[in-house]
């Protein structure tokens, strides 16, 4: 049985040889670095962070201390950008030094750094995944999926007309319908759908700043027990999703390799990848991860988009009657749109324009009253 006392013990001269290493560093460093909080000694600015909706206290230090705000954790700078001409300057125009991704403390304890797109490091690795997705997304190839995508939305809006207290339901369901058939050759169904809105339910929340301990910046808090901490429980969430999320994957990879082998996969992505796997050199993992990025990507942000889109409507009604009066007068009252001429509805393309910098975190459960 592990001596916590012992641990202890152990820990406090520890820490105090921390503090002391730290109170050697210049008094000056800070002179040349981006005004913030003043830190303490061994923690810096972590005490600070609240555990949930952290991005809160950041907005409220961007409005104290100005567009670019500095903090310390624990023995690690860093600094939040708060205007996008300092996220355009620093990760557009100097993209080849700060396109990089930190580690996540999620991501490293799941061991999906090097697989999982979103977080790989800007490498060759990197870059061969973003090629093989860029090939998949240019214009000339979603042109390709309009029909899957106009036959998914009307059995939406079929489903939301028969059962509207569901609509949540219903909007997930057509999105990840949509990259499902795109990206698996497969018809998305509704049972699908709530696994996998589940599992990015808890990928996000673990995601959230505050949510598990910050052991890349503190990494000796990777040993100590749950009960002494206010992360309890972490490990086993994070275990959780590991499972719960490299299984979605792998049955969703597998089953379009059967399809391919059966010819029956047709011109999907996965169905690509498995033709040319040999020559791109992926791994049956790295492609699981593959498709799995596109699925967190085509059908999580776009389902949450479309569903702030929504209670923002329903929250301004004067907004709302005015969006609809400018599609029937584009496509009058008895007619579906089948292709959609941004240029002729600029004022529903402002509106979706608004939904971005309205909810940019894609709120589902946004209060209508916001």
């Amino acid at each position: 049985m592990l001596n916590y006392s012992l641990l202890l013990s152990a820990l406090v001269p520890l820490l105090v040889a921390l503090f002391f290493f730290l109170r050697r560093e210049d008094k000056n460093a800070r002179t040349d670095f981006p005004p913030g909080p003043a830190p303490i000694p061994v923690l810096g600015n972590i005490h600070q962070l609240p555990l949930q909706k952290s991005f809160l206290k950041l907005t409220e230090w961007a409005r104290e201390y100005g567009p670019i705000v500095g903090l310390q954790l624990g023995p690690q700078k860093a600094i939040v950008l708060n205007t996008w001409t300092a996220v355009r300057d620093l990760l557009d125009q100097r993209g080849a030094i700060y396109s990089s991704r930190p580690a996540f403390p999620i991501v490293q304890h799941m061991g999906i750094g090097d697989t999982h797109a979103a977080f790989m490091k800007y490498d060759k690795n990197w870059r061969r995944a973003r090629k093989t997705m860029a090939e998949f997304l240019k214009d000339s190839e979603v042109d390709k999926r309009i029909e899957v995508q106009n036959a998914e939305a009307t059995q939406m809006i079929w489903e939301i007309m028969t059962n509207p207290g569901e609509y949540r339901e219903h909007v997930m369901r057509q999105f990840l319908a949509v990259v499902l058939a795109t990206v698996y050759g497969r018809r998305g169904k509704r049972a699908e759908s709530k696994r996998f809105f589940e599992i990015q339910d808890e990928w996000a929340a673990l995601l959230d700043p505050g949510a598990m301990p910050p052991f890349d910046v503190l990494p000796f808090l990777n040993y100590v027990p749950d009960w002494m901490t206010p992360w309890r429980g972490w490990r086993e969430r994070a275990e959780d999703l590991k499972r719960e999320q490299g299984t979605e994957y792998k049955e969703l990879f597998e089953h379009a390799r059967e399809r391919v082998a059966q010819g029956k996969a047709g011109d999907s992505f996965v169905a690509r990848l498995v033709r040319e796997q040999a020559n791109e050199g992926y791994t049956d993992y790295e492609l699981e991860y593959v498709g799995g990025f596109l699925l967190e990507g085509g059908a999580d942000t776009s389902a949450m988009a479309f569903l702030t889109f929504i209670l923002a409507m329903a929250a301004f009604p004067e907004l709302q009657k005015r969006a609809q009066e400018e599609v029937d007068a584009v496509f009058g009252e008895e007619r579906m749109p089948e292709e959609v001429d941004a240029t002729k509805l600029p004022y529903l393309k402002a509106c979706f324009w608004e939904v971005s910098r309205f909810s940019p975190r894609y709120r589902s459960r946004l209060e209508c009253s916001t």
